[in-house]
């Protein structure tokens, strides 16, 4: 092997962790250490050596090899001997497994390529169906899920989550984002429309009350906040350390105490009336009475006392988003033994895209698993003829749905209340019942009719044009 030259000494930054590379021009003798100085491998005598094997992974061997390859130290990878490799394999067991090592080592989806065979063969009903030219049709396609915050919590790297926005000042400031749920497109059904297609679209609100006693409050201890969130930012920034942050805390909650006692000194010398007092005396009172197990409220007090109730200023305020649900009904009628055969596709094609999954490396008909897979998902699409040279076949005269989980199959095998079956065994109809489930709430921004507005991540949600219904 021609020789191959290297300087003596090389410094990288992997993750803001320091690393420094020493060689001979032969790679007879050479160590990798980190910032501390501690060695992590050495070559001595042509010998491979780890000697840290809890920080000698694989993402130290490859970045350090692209790395020494961009600064013109080497053509090419090929060309760089492996230097890095543990000798006769004997500390592969040591090293630290990446989320990618551990996700492929517990693969999930053994059975997915069946669903994918069922695809090819077309699963159209009925089989004469002409639809996307005369007859509206609905097109359910399965994927396998993709999680949608692995970033946030299985990150393969601090850089790639930052890059993607989910570092930790970017969550902090823009708040969570949610990835697609899709990953591999596994096959699609096409049915007729359903009889019965109906949406709910709902908010959750709830009544909220604020009297005057708690409003009081709340003005003097969020008038304080100010300073609190002073506090975080110079602790995250390392202005501060937690010691000092912690007294600066208790300072805070001294001159909160005092200027409540001060709000209420200045109460007694300006309120003309009872109001306060009264309101005062209820809320205190009911306080030591639950204490001691005397359930009594403040408004119970005042109007069995004084014949009033404190004004509770109510208002519908907004609490959440709700997700939707979707039941749509079929009844599959085999007209031929083809057809039957499609019937019982088309069943379980939905039937084991909502299996729960387990590891591959299980046997199949054992419960054994370690983990359970997410099953697989569903996008939901009305689609409709294309007129005019339209490149759509989109139907925007009915609701979009967004992606699915299967959450219900139910078959009835007997609709006409009794046992009728062709050759083989195979049911004169069935009752199809699918009931999906939407996987994140409907947002107003799910409604922009201009496509380069979307998140690109999110190939998922399309344009809704201003003469469409939408969600």
């Amino acid at each position: 092997m021609s020789e191959i030259n290297i300087p003596l000494s090389a410094q990288f930054d992997i993750d803001f962790e320091k690393y420094s590379f020493s060689s001979n021009s032969a790679f007879t003798e050479a160590f990798l250490q980190d910032g501390n100085g501690s060695k992590i491998w050495e070559k001595v005598n042509g010998n491979d050596n780890i000697i840290d094997s809890i920080k000698y992974t694989d993402k130290v061997e490859s970045s350090l090899t692209d790395e020494i390859t961009k600064l013109g130290f080497l053509e090419s990878v090929d060309n760089f001997p492996n230097i890095f490799a543990p000798p006769d394999g004997s500390t592969d067991d040591k090293k630290e497994a990446s989320v990618s090592d551990l996700r492929e080592d517990y693969k999930t989806g053994k059975v997915d390529h069946i669903i994918q065979k069922l695809s090819l063969r077309n699963l159209i009903y009925p089989i004469d169906a002409d639809f996307g030219n005369t007859q509206d049709y609905i097109q359910i396609n399965q994927f396998t899920y993709k999680p949608v915050n692995q970033n946030i919590f299985f990150a393969e790297s601090n850089e790639k989550k930052r890059k993607d926005g989910d570092g930790f000042f970017s969550v902090l400031q823009e708040g969570v984002r949610n990835g697609s749920p899709k990953e591999k497109h596994l096959g699609a059904v096409k049915l007729p429309m359903p009889n019965q297609l109906q949406d709910s679209n709902n908010v959750a609100w709830g009544q909220d009350q604020l009297n005057a006693i708690t409003a009081a409050v709340s003005s003097e201890v969020f008038g304080t906040t100010g300073g609190a969130i002073k506090l975080i930012q110079d602790l995250i920034g390392g202005q501060k350390d937690f010691q000092d942050v912690l007294k600066s805390a208790r300072t805070s909650a001294g001159n909160l105490l005092g200027n409540l006692a001060q709000a209420g000194r200045d109460a007694k010398d300006t309120v003309t009336n009872n109001n306060a007092a009264l309101l005062g005396r209820s809320v205190i009172g009911s306080a030591i009475l639950n204490i001691a197990q005397f359930g009594v409220t403040p408004e119970t007090a005042l109007a069995r006392g004084a014949g009033v109730v404190p004004n509770s200023n109510m208002q519908l305020l907004f609490n959440a988003p709700t997700l939707r649900e979707f039941t749509f009904n079929w009844r599959l009628t085999a007209r031929s033994r083809e057809e039957a055969t499609r019937i019982k596709n088309i069943i379980r094609f939905f039937k084991q895209g909502m299996a729960v999954k387990k590891s591959n490396k299980t046997k199949s008909g054992t419960s054994q698993s370690f983990f359970l897979g997410t099953p697989n998902v569903f996008d939901i699409h009305f689609k409709t003829a294309k007129e005019n040279y339209e490149i759509l076949d989109r139907n925007d005269s009915v609701l979009r749905i967004k992606t699915c989980a299967l959450t219900g199959v139910a078959v009835n095998y007997t609709p006409e209340g009794m046992w009728n079956a062709y050759e083989k065994g195979m049911p004169t109809s069935v009752l199809l019942s699918l009931r999906f489930g939407e996987l994140e709430p409907i947002f107003d921004t799910d409604y922009e009719e201009d496509p380069f507005e979307y998140d690109a991540s999110r190939r998922d949600i399309q344009p809704v044009p201003i003469d469409a219904v939408g969600y």
